[in-house]
């Protein structure tokens, strides 16, 4: 994998562990780090096998729906509107119960 250093690309790509990060607006940087993976296949198999088990142990579901939560909870606690504050309705499947669980935290 090669990236540019941009939000999101950042955060789950690890320079030199993962694949190669390079800034942005550097599109040779860019193209030069493509043609060495393209070049070394055990370095971009390795990239791959590293960054595989990143996202197994960092973006696994229940860690990433339980960090959500957490989120919830504390932005519940620290509203100035916390008393009486209700989160809104759900955005996406599967967040209705988190926003549940935060709002019976609220109500606690």
């Amino acid at each position: 994998m090669a990236t540019l250093s941009t939000t999101g690309a950042i955060d789950s790509i690890e320079d030199g562990i993962t694949g190669l990060v390079v800034p942005v607006n550097k599109s040779i940087a860019l193209t030069e780090s493509l043609k060495r993976l393209l070049a070394d296949r055990s370095l971009a198999v390795q990239f791959g096998r590293v960054g595989r088990c990143r996202v197994l142990r960092e973006f696994a579901p229940d860690r990433v729906w339980s960090a959500l939560a957490n989120e919830y909870r504390y932005l519940a606690k620290t509203s100035p509107h916390s008393q009486s504050a209700h989160l809104a309705g759900p955005v996406c499947s599967g967040e209705a119960a988190l926003l549940e669980e935060a709002n019976d935290d609220i109500e606690r």
